[in-house]
């Protein structure tokens, strides 16, 4: 996972054969990053789900948008991505459980192969028991039997709250052919690419991918490149101490005026007065929230 979206997790140090709890957090996913939460992890089951925002998932060559309250299950091994489009960052919450101890109760309760995606009405109970997990940090044997017990709990909560989804409410299997231009754009943005250069790479129509790409993402191409370009450009801006004409290459930028320009049309200041601001305030903008925050935010298990 990538550690620029990652605010609060935990994880055990060591692991014993009977634990079935392995590591949790939640995370703000920034626009235009990837999330594998098994690239780095074997015989893990994870589950994450949805508090806000909106995101894409990849996974058994099928791609869904994912709301408030959508899941989905990753198994180890499994062709499974999520990734992030939307220019507001979404929140979720992620449980990582032992294979081999979780996964008789996740197929009970019908996450199997081709069935792992699922919607649940009220995901702050499943935010609580993860907030839950993350003050129980201190290694001790008491915590790791409190650490199960969650576990345990988030699954039975899951078997009562859990309904699959069919494709038919919230979660919508989109273009194959949107895909295909956001993964392009995600990997050529530095690059001096147009419109017609994605289309030529694609081998699909100019007007059609054009029609196609805003009539589904509801902007149009060149601006969907803006996008990305301006978010990577402002995650060099709060991450590094590259030089403005560093930071506009980077981001695909050929003239630092032009990027300035674009810059400023989305966050209403410069590239340096935004840098500034955020030194001065000595935060990065993408961690707005704490874990105090979170608590509040809980008050009543039915507030969603």
């Amino acid at each position: 996972m990538s550690e620029a979206s990652t605010r609060f997790s935990i994880s055990l140090k060591r692991v014993s054969s009977s634990t079935i709890f392995r590591s949790c957090g939640i995370a703000r996913s920034i626009s235009a990053h990837t999330h594998d939460p098994l690239s780095s992890e074997a015989h893990v089951n994870t589950i994450r789900m949805m508090l806000n925002g909106e995101d894409e998932l990849f996974t058994s060559g099928m791609q869904f948008t994912l709301r408030r309250g959508d899941g989905f299950l990753s198994r180890p091994g499994a062709d499974t991505v999520q990734q992030s489009f939307s220019p507001k960052p979404c929140l979720f919450i992620w449980l990582s459980l032992s294979e081999k101890l979780s996964e008789h109760f996740l197929r009970s309760i019908g996450l199997t192969e081709g069935h792992d995606v699922f919607f649940v009405r009220y995901p702050t109970l499943f935010l609580r028991l993860v907030v839950s997990c993350l003050s129980r940090n201190s290694g001790s044997v008491t915590d790791e039997l409190e650490l199960n017990s969650i576990s345990y709990h988030f699954l039975h909560l899951l078997s009562r709250e859990m309904t699959l989804e069919s494709g038919t409410r919230t979660v919508t299997q989109s273009s194959a052919i949107i895909r295909q231009v956001k993964n392009y754009v995600l990997n050529h943005y530095k690059e001096r690419i147009t419109v017609l250069d994605i289309a030529q790479a694609l081998n699909i129509n100019r007007s059609y991918l054009s029609r196609e790409f805003h009539e589904t993402a509801g902007m149009t191409l060149k601006n969907y490149l803006d996008h990305i370009r301006i978010t990577k450009a402002t995650d060099l801006l709060l991450l590094t101490d590259m030089s403005l004409d560093e930071v506009a290459r980077q981001s695909g930028y050929q003239s630092t005026e032009v990027f300035t320009n674009n810059f400023k049309r989305v966050h209403s200041v410069s590239p340096g007065r935004y840098r500034q601001l955020h030194v001065e305030q000595g935060q990065d903008s993408h961690f707005d929230f704490d874990i105090d925050m979170l608590r509040l935010l809980l008050g009543d298990d039915q507030s969603d």
